[in-house]
Order: C-alpha cells, then sequence, then structure tokens
C-alpha cells in the first residue's frame, strides 16, 4: 500500500515501454503514415459511410498535402499539440492523425505480451506496490485505500487500462468488474489534455481498449471512422485549455501532495506553467525522470520545476522508481 499523499504526472515517455511514440516518434509517424492510413479509411465500405466518401476524398486531396508539408517543414523539436495551437487551420485533420496513430498503437501495444521486462514495466512495479500487502481473496476492498493521483499529458489510455486490467486480474474473485471496478479504483486519473476515450470501466458506453488478435481483427478496430472522428473531437489543443476544470483538478491534487513523482515527462514550459510550475511546489518532495538529458539540461529541468527550494531527486530511467 501507498500511506503517502502521491501524485504521478506522466509524459509521454511513461507510455513508450507500452508501445507508444513519444512525442518526435508521433510527428514522424504522422508525416510518414497518415496520409496511407487516411487513404485506406476512406475506401472503408460500410453503407452509413458511403455518402460521406466524396467529401473526405475531396478533403484528402486538398488538405492533407498541406498539413504534411506544413508538418514536415516544422521545427523537428515543435510538438504536435504546439504546431496545431499555432496553424490552427490544420486543427481537425491534425487531431485526426494524432488519434489515428495513438489508436494504431493501441492495437499493436506490448500489454500482454509474453515475458516481462521489470525494466521498463513500471506500471507493474507500481500496481504491485499498491497491492503487496493485500494478500486474502477479498484485498481488492482496501486497494482504495492508496494515496495516489495521476496527472497525464497523455492522450493514450494505456495508463487507464494498465490500472484496471492488472488489478481485476490479480483478484479474480471481483465480479462483474467492468461495472464496478470504479468503486474500487477511485483514483483520480486526469487527462490534462484530453483522452481518446474513456473506458467502459469509467464510463458505461465508452469504446473499450482496442485488442487485436490478428490482420484483419486489428483492420476492423482500426478503420472506423465514426469511431476515430469521435476520438479526434476529445484531443484538446493549448488555446483549447484555458480554464479547464481538468487543471483546476490537476492544481488541487498537486496541491494536497506530500510528494510528486514526474515519469517519462519532457519538462515543456507549457507543461510546467499550465499546473503552476515552480510556485506550486511548496515544500513537497519531488522526484523525476531524465534519461537522456545532460547536466545543463537536468539544471535547468530542476530550477524549472523547484526553484531551488527543495532539489529534484533523479531518476534516469523509469525502472529506477522505488515508491514506499
Amino acid at each position: 500500500m501507498i500511506d503517502t499523499k502521491t501524485v504521478f504526472i506522466l509524459g509521454a515517455g511513461s507510455s513508450k515501454p507500452y508501445g507508444y511514440p513519444v512525442g518526435w516518434e508521433l510527428k514522424d509517424e504522422i508525416i510518414k503514415k497518415f496520409g496511407n492510413y487516411y487513404k485506406e479509411l476512406i475506401k472503408v465500405d460500410k453503407p452509413g459511410f458511403r455518402s460521406m466518401r466524396p467529401k473526405l476524398k475531396r478533403y484528402y486531396n486538398d488538405m492533407m498535402p498541406k498539413f504534411i508539408d506544413a508538418l514536415k517543414r516544422s521545427n523537428p523539436d515543435t510538438s504536435i499539440d504546439l504546431f496545431l495551437s499555432r496553424n490552427q487551420v490544420f486543427a481537425d485533420i491534425g487531431k485526426l492523425a494524432i488519434a489515428m496513430i495513438i489508436l494504431r498503437s493501441e492495437i499493436t501495444g506490448t500489454f500482454r505480451n509474453s515475458g516481462y521486462n521489470p525494466n521498463e514495466d513500471w506500471c507493474s512495479y507500481l500496481i504491485r506496490r499498491m497491492t503487496e500487502d493485500l494478500s486474502a481473496p477479498d484485498g481488492f476492498v482496501k486497494y482504495k485505500e492508496n494515496k495516489v493521483s495521476f496527472i497525464t499529458f497523455n492522450y493514450d489510455r494505456s495508463f487507464d487500462y494498465c490500472i484496471y486490467d492488472r488489478f481485476i486480474h490479480d483478484f479474480g474473485s471481483i465480479q462483474d468488474p467492468e461495472n464496478s471496478a470504479s468503486k474500487f479504483i477511485p483514483f483520480p486519473i486526469i487527462h490534462v489534455y484530453g483522452i481518446l476515450s474513456r473506458l467502459p470501466w469509467q464510463e458505461k458506453n465508452k469504446y473499450a481498449y482496442r485488442r487485436a488478435t490478428g490482420a484483419s481483427d486489428q483492420n476492423n478496430a482500426f478503420y472506423d471512422f465514426e469511431m476515430i472522428e469521435s476520438m479526434s473531437k476529445n484531443i484538446r489543443i493549448i488555446q483549447e485549455r484555458v480554464n479547464d476544470e481538468d487543471i483546476g483538478a490537476a492544481k488541487k491534487l498537486i496541491e494536497a501532495a506530500n510528494r510528486i513523482y514526474f515519469l517519462g515527462f519532457g519538462y515543456a514550459d507549457e507543461n510546467l506553467q499550465v499546473l503552476g510550475f515552480p510556485e506550486i511546489i511548496g515544500d513537497k518532495s519531488v522526484f523525476g525522470t531524465v534519461q537522456g538529458f545532460t547536466e545543463n539540461e537536468i539544471g535547468r529541468v530542476v530550477k524549472k520545476v523547484t526553484t531551488g527550494k527543495r532539489p529534484m531527486k533523479q531518476m534516469n530511467t523509469t525502472s529506477e522508481l522505488v515508491v514506499s
């Protein structure tokens, strides 16, 4: 069990071990593959979709080349989110691209693959720490007593899926888990920039986590325009997050916490500022991954996060996560 009030702040790197792209990889995949994905999408032959096909083809012919060319010429260090905020004419097609790429990663992700890599699977380690004292069959009723909350800057649902999937399979005595799991998993999971879709255990009639057992199943799950368009509308860019209720809720979680863990985070100024860093830090203990950062970059990160009030304890990878 985790008895200390702890907030985990997740960046793209936290989803990387499970088959999701980090920022520059997402842009690169959009540039290289989105055009083909979209072209295949509008070939889908469904009765309710046929009347839309001519319009989507024109959109493909007119908007797609301009979007891909502009994205390709943008600074490689500019996130897709910031690019769309600066080029809002591409906001709709950009959100559709993000939804398709992330959904593809969801389908082909590494959850439940054979083998276990303790150096990368930080989510399984966290679930173990949250359940290691719960040895009885009905131990799941105490799971909710863990004092944890989660703030994620990711659109994907990998963490939401992990915390549910690992939990219900550890405790086989939970009945009707999809409808009752939210009672035992009450921990806040705030997606600051939106999420493709809530999962059914979080909200009824939402899209399930996409799992494919073969090529045909994978394509059937992927080429569903109604689903993808719906998911794309849940993605928010910077201008759409002003005075967002989720941001206010995230700040309250940070203010109430005793310690903070940044996992797979890039420490972009706009992301830190939206949560109120560094002023919000107070006297909290702060831990953060800094994989691939130089010493100078680490120094800048520490100043941006803490202003020197409390030193940030560095972790080179998520495998160094130790929660007591």
